[in-house]
């Protein structure tokens, strides 16, 4: 009697799950060839790589996860990655972002929320660096030059929220997205808190800063009677 697909679908499932948690005991070479057993799994080990990489307590156990989870490249992995950006261990970090970075367009959105939330985080430049150095996305005119030109140069922590949010917004607008969606105000509700404001905006701030206020003029007086 043959298998239906579901069935197969589940056996792969409990053998990935099971590789996986082997990883937890293996060291070294142990460790790579499992790594590399998972990774010719494809999607059925996505569930429990990305278990591994939140959850190990082994930092090489996650380290091996973020590199399967590359290889791999499911989209749906993008949230757990950019996630995994700010490991305690930078080893790890690094690897989520080289990771992240072949997954292309995909990562935008959980990373661009990432940078308008915490500009300020290492972890995450170095993986929106990463990104954006792919040369894996789609067009998106100035506006990724302008994020790594933030990133790269050390600019405002402002500068780069303002930068990755009109890269999320690009995104969405490609993707059909309405303006007024939630996804966008909340990032810009992000950038505002980060001290960020759309480029008109931020100029009209400055704007009222350095620019004095008009005198008032003095009212005139009236005449007296009789004179």
């Amino acid at each position: 009697m043959r298998e239906s697909r579901s069935e197969r679908v589940l056996e792969a499932a409990k053998a990935a799950e099971a590789l996986v948690a082997g990883m937890a005991m293996d060291e070294g070479v142990a460790l790579q060839r499992s790594r590399e057993a998972a990774e010719r799994m494809g999607t059925a080990a996505v569930g429990p790589l990305v278990r591994a990489l939140s959850g190990a307590p082994r930092w090489q156990v996650r380290w091996a996860a973020a590199k399967a989870l590359g290889s791999i490249s499911d989209p749906s992995t993008a949230a757990a990655l950019v996630a995994a950006l700010e490991d305690a261990n930078t080893d790890v970090g690094w690897v989520a972002g080289e990771s992240l970075a072949t997954l292309g367009d995909a990562a935008l959105p959980p990373l661009m929320e990432a940078m308008i939330a915490r500009p300020r985080s290492l972890g995450v430049r170095v993986g929106a660096r990463h990104v954006l150095r792919a040369r894996k996305l789609a067009d998106h005119g100035d506006r990724t030059v302008a994020l790594l030109a933030a990133i790269e140069d050390g600019l405002t922590d402002e500068a780069a929220a303002v930068a990755a949010l009109a890269v999320l917004e690009a995104g969405q607008k490609a993707a059909g997205i309405a303006g007024g969606g939630p996804a966008r105000k909340a990032g810009r509700r992000a950038a505002q808190g980060a001290g960020g404001l759309p480029a008109r905006k931020a100029g009209r701030g400055a704007a009222s800063k350095t620019m004095p206020k008009p005198a008032k003029r003095a009212p005139k007086a009236k005449p007296r009677a009789g004179s």
